[in-house]
Order: structure tokens, then C-alpha cells, then sequence
């Protein structure tokens, strides 16, 4: 006890620290600091992983929902009468006609190559960032309606996020 209060004592009257106190003192803030940098950083990483994750759910989604529900007035696939489908390689198109008494196909495109899907008519943009889209038309299986898988596959930031998302559309005509 005696020798603490000397320490004390001391402290106080010389008016400074010596070089070993602010060695140890230096030390510590550097390893606190460097304990705080890298649980900001892991922390920043994740929310930017956790934010692409989001982003991609978000337009496979709207998509899906778009192609179902159409677009600008423009009945979706939910309302077709009957669907056709016509491959090429990977791309495809989906036509239909919106409703017993539509006059006008509509129709939805994938291309592979440019990553998106187009409604028409319109050209309008259902979904950028596809990397992969499946569509499975069957009168003989699914009589009343067919089945479409989406696929985003993105890298940023030196992070990788892969979603997909898939639904059987039903359509009432």
C-alpha cells in the first residue's frame, strides 16, 4: 500500500509521465483502435453483403411480379388466354394474349446475353440483372399454367451474391 501511494506521490510531483508509462499507454490505444477499425470494417462488409442480397430479392421479385401483373396498363401473364413459347439457346419468348377479347399478343423476351427481361408492347423492362431464366410451358402437364425460375448472380466490392427465386404462374382465361 505504501508503495502505490509513493507511485502516487511521485506522479504528482514531478508534473509528468515517464517514457515506459507512455509506451504501455501508446500500446494500448493502438491495440483498442486496431480492435474497433476491424470490427468496423467486418461490419461494414456485412451490411454491404446484407444490402446486395436485398437489392437482388428485390428485383427478382419485381420481375416475377411484373410478368404476373403486367406493366402500364398491360395485363400480365395472370390474365392470359393461352401462352407460346419459342427458344433460342439460352434466350427465349413467352406471347400471350391478355384476355378472351384482346386483339394484341403481349409478350415477355429474356435475353442471356444482355441479362434482362422485356415486356411488350412498350419495350418496357421488366428485370435487369438476370443472369439465368427458366420458363416451363407444358399444355399437356400444366394445362393452366407454367412455371418460371429467376436467377441473380452479382460481384461487388469483392463480395458474391447469388439469388433465385421461382413460381407457377396461374392464369384465369
Amino acid at each position: 500500500m505504501k508503495r502505490g501511494s509513493k507511485l502516487w506521490q511521485r506522479l504528482r510531483s514531478s508534473g509528468g509521465f515517464t517514457l515506459t508509462e507512455l509506451m504501455f499507454a501508446a500500446t494500448i490505444s493502438v491495440v483498442v483502435l486496431a480492435s474497433a477499425s476491424g470490427a468496423y470494417i467486418y461490419i461494414l462488409r456485412s451490411w454491404h453483403g446484407i444490402q446486395q442480397r436485398i437489392d437482388a430479392d428485390t428485383d427478382l421479385n419485381m420481375a416475377i411480379s411484373r410478368m404476373v401483373y403486367g406493366m402500364n396498363q398491360q395485363r400480365g401473364i395472370r390474365a392470359a388466354q393461352g401462352v407460346s413459347l419459342a427458344r433460342s439457346g439460352d434466350d427465349w419468348t413467352l406471347w400471350y394474349k391478355p384476355g378472351v377479347t384482346a386483339s394484341i399478343s403481349n409478350s415477355i423476351t429474356y435475353s442471356q446475353s444482355d441479362q434482362t427481361l422485356v415486356f411488350n408492347p412498350g419495350d418496357l423492362t421488366l428485370g435487369r440483372g438476370i443472369a439465368a431464366a427458366e420458363i416451363t410451358v407444358d399444355p399437356a402437364v400444366y394445362p393452366r399454367w407454367i412455371e418460371v425460375k429467376l436467377e441473380a448472380d452479382r460481384r461487388r466490392a469483392g463480395q458474391h451474391v447469388k439469388r433465385d427465386i421461382a413460381t407457377k404462374i396461374h392464369w384465369r382465361n
